[in-house]
């Protein structure tokens, strides 16, 4: 027996959105569609200007079809499906769906910069939906403050299309993605702030330093001498970036690559007891003016950097954590996270 799906308004999505931005893509569209058709020759289907709840509908049944994935598009629309029956049709026709897709533009067509081969310095791979882009960025800041603890980490968008802006991933389950750099509340995961990397250089206030802690600098500008914790991953984590946080009053704990510039040589591999000879628990550390560098071992050697967790502060201390060992559960000295 199929199911009956009732369509409601969701909050959420309107949160991020304003009347303005709805009258952009929409006025948007509309250009693009009277555009495109007079470059045709045909004159295909009879098109009548998308309105502002046709279009609010289009993103929620596109939301929608990502969620609830049929065969075929037409499936969404067929009274006798097996799956799932729905009331799209009382929104609008696939054919208007389909449409609507084929039309929808983000940016304004006539502002649109040509590509040029020869130079592509100046051009702006994401034009198309930067609109859409920096607004959802502002939305994200004033609809949230994040608290004290914050992150910088990647999210993979997957994509199937053709865009120059890829990556390939091959430990990923989606091998082609689009990659963006995004500053996260390390305690709930909402991202307040981010930037889609596009495979060339950026506007930055850092272009002396790599990509990652270029990232990192771009994404923390408003925390600047607010005091907030940063945890970062091993692929961002370095005592240059740490010590110019920490300039800007910005405190940092990460996973650390031991052969990165800077680390302490008494915490490389070479220098430690083998795995054979070492107990789960065993902990080295190292300071250097806000710098703490540490190793810990668990099942394998794990290295971590801090500026927000100094031996010399009373509220320093070793903690303990519940392991398997075989059967049994274990205590493991651990250092503090």
């Amino acid at each position: 027996m199929a199911l009956k799906l009732h369509f409601l308004a969701t909050p959420v999505l309107f949160a991020f959105s304003t009347e303005e931005i709805w009258d952009m893509i929409v006025a948007n569209t509309n250009n693009y569609a009277e555009w495109k058709r007079g470059q045709s020759e045909t004159v295909g289907r009879p098109w009548a200007p998308v309105t502002k709840p046709e279009m609010k509908a289009f993103i929620g049944v596109t939301i929608l079809m990502g969620i609830l994935k049929f065969p075929r598009l037409e499936d969404y629309w067929q009274e006798s499906c097996k799956y799932l029956r729905t009331d799209l049709a009382e929104v609008f026709s696939s054919v208007r769906y389909q449409q609507i897709s084929r039309f929808l533009h983000i940016s304004d067509r006539t502002q649109d910069l040509p590509r040029n081969p020869g130079d592509e310095s100046q051009h702006d791979r994401l034009q198309k939906v930067r609109p859409l882009i920096d607004h959802c960025g502002l939305k994200f800041k004033d609809l949230y403050q994040v608290g004290k603890h914050i992150t910088v980490d990647e999210a993979m968008i997957p994509f199937k299309g053709k865009w120059g802006i890829k990556q390939y991933m091959k430990d990923k389950p989606h091998k082609w993605e689009i990659k963006a750099f995004v500053l996260a509340d390390a305690t709930n995961g909402y991202i307040t702030r981010f930037f889609i990397y596009t495979k060339k250089s950026v506007e930055t206030q850092y272009p002396e330093v790599g990509l990652c802690t270029q990232a990192v600098l771009d994404l923390v500008e408003d925390f600047h001498h607010k005091g907030p914790v940063l945890y970062t991953d091993n692929y961002y984590t370095s005592p240059d970036l740490y010590m110019t946080l920490h300039g800007y009053d910005i405190y940092a704990t990460g996973t650390l690559r031991i052969s990165r510039k800077g680390c302490p040589k008494e915490l490389a591999k070479s220098q430690l007891p083998t795995k054979s000879r070492v107990r789960r628990g065993f902990y080295k550390h190292l300071s250097k003016g806000p710098l703490t560098a540490g190793v810990w071992f668990d099942r394998r050697y794990v290295y971590f950097l801090s500026t927000s967790h100094l031996p010399s502060l009373p509220d320093f201390t070793i903690a303990t954590t519940e392991r398997r060992d075989g059967a049994r559960k274990v205590d493991v000295l651990c250092p503090p996270p």
